[in-house]
């Protein structure tokens, strides 16, 4: 039996053809870069770059590098502890006499609602080491000694932390066992581990605030004063982790301040929620002790100062005084918002209203309520306002500044 000829070009479109079916089912058997699981283990265990890391005396410095030379210099200042193509940090004895874009001190203090501190060189209660793991599950403060990367954020997630929140300067809160805390704690790269403890609470201006109260005088400039219901109480809101039943820590948070839940506010794709209660001045702090407390501020009852607000984004303000009413987009910006629509996607936008009235393609539009009080009083109105309202039919303040003016 006799085949047919088959030509040499036959030949090899064939052989390229079975050479890209091979290389396709290859390609698409092995995982992607995006699928392969990141060995992190390597990261976990303390090396000689830990205790750089850890030295309060060292100061970590930025370099910006663009070739080898860039490199070796900024070498000589200290010990690199990390690097890409880009940036090294140096773990450095002191800084660059001069620092510039190119270099730039690295920033280790934690920021948090009622407290700044950093955590090496005044160590608070609460600090966590390597060497004695914490008993129980609870929320901790983890900061890096360097750049938290996806790498390393993963490897505490492995060791069984649960993130919750980035802080500055590098650092997460955390919600984990003792095992794993103390895991976190062992971490090369971690710079310190803390309990997220009760007196980081309360924010710095509510402090200011019941301590006003306290000595029957106002607040410091520039920190409204706390908006009493009765003879000594006040509403506050108290943010809670979203990890946790925010009815259940609306109830102990009741509890522990004999306060009444005045709302319960759930804020999707936060990383709290918040309980708005109405408690005793001198019982607000005891919210602090409940676990699952991220904060806790005053609260403010809302006040509409669309031309003020303007003035203080177009930066017509010298020291605390605003310039006088009169703020025009046309004349501050050159622009005036003409042939442009904006959609408030919120409650009601309200026509008429002290607010004036809303540009569109298509001039006034009166949009819906759709569940705000009668008045144009909904938050959708204020912020329809802020964006593009409009003045003829408005009324001005005591000081003249027009509540219906906003920004375009």
């Amino acid at each position: 039996m006799k085949f047919p000829r088959t030509s040499p070009r036959a030949l090899i479109l064939v052989a390229s053809v079975i050479s890209v079916i091979g290389f396709c089912v290859t390609f698409w058997n092995s995982p992607q870069s995006a699928q392969v699981k990141r060995k992190t283990a390597k990261l976990t265990a303390p090396d000689e770059i830990t205790s750089l890391l850890r030295d309060p005396q060292k100061n970590l410095v930025r370099v910006r590098v663009d070739n080898k030379k860039d490199r070796d210099a900024a070498a000589k200042m200290g010990i690199i502890v990390a690097e890409d193509d880009s940036f090294i940090l140096i773990a450095a004895e002191s800084l660059p006499p001069t620092l510039s874009e190119n270099f730039s001190k690295v920033e280790t203090s934690i920021n948090l609602p009622g407290s700044s501190f950093d955590p090496l060189k005044t160590p608070p209660a609460g600090t966590v080491s390597a060497e004695a793991a914490p008993v129980g599950k609870g929320y901790y403060i983890v900061q890096f000694g360097v750049t938290a990367t996806d790498e390393l954020l993963d490897s505490l997630r492995e060791s069984g932390s649960t993130i919750i929140q980035y802080i500055p300067h590098q650092a997460f809160v955390v919600y984990g066992d003792g095992d794993a805390i103390g895991k976190a704690a062992e971490h090369s790269r971690v710079r310190w581990v803390g309990k997220y403890l009760p007196e980081y609470k309360p924010s710095k201006n509510l402090r200011a605030q019941l301590n006003a109260v306290n000595l029957g005088q106002p607040p410091k400039k520039g920190i409204s004063e706390l908006e009493e219901t009765g003879g000594s109480t006040a509403i506050f809101d108290v943010a809670v982790f979203s990890n946790v039943d925010v009815e259940m820590a609306a109830a102990s948070i009741a509890l522990a301040t004999s306060g009444k839940i005045r709302n319960v506010i759930s804020l999707p794709n936060n990383f709290f929620n918040i309980v708005r209660i109405e408690a005793s001045i001198d019982l607000i702090e005891e919210a602090s002790k409940v676990e699952e407390v991220f904060s806790i501020e005053s609260w403010g009852r809302p006040t509409k100062e669309d031309e003020v607000a303007a003035q203080i984004v177009a930066g017509n303000y010298v020291g605390n005084v605003v310039a006088p009413p009169g703020y025009d987009p046309l004349t501050q910006f050159g622009v005036n918002g003409q042939g442009i629509t904006v959609s408030v996607v919120d409650d009601g936008v309200g026509i008429p209203g002290d607010g004036g009235f809303y540009i569109t393609s298509g001039n006034a539009v009166d949009g819906p309520l759709r569940g705000a009080t009668a008045g144009a009083q909904g938050h959708g109105h204020l912020q329809a306002s802020i964006i593009a309202g409009d003045s003829p039919y408005s009324v001005l303040d005591p000081n003249g500044y027009n509540y219906g003016v906003g920004i375009a």
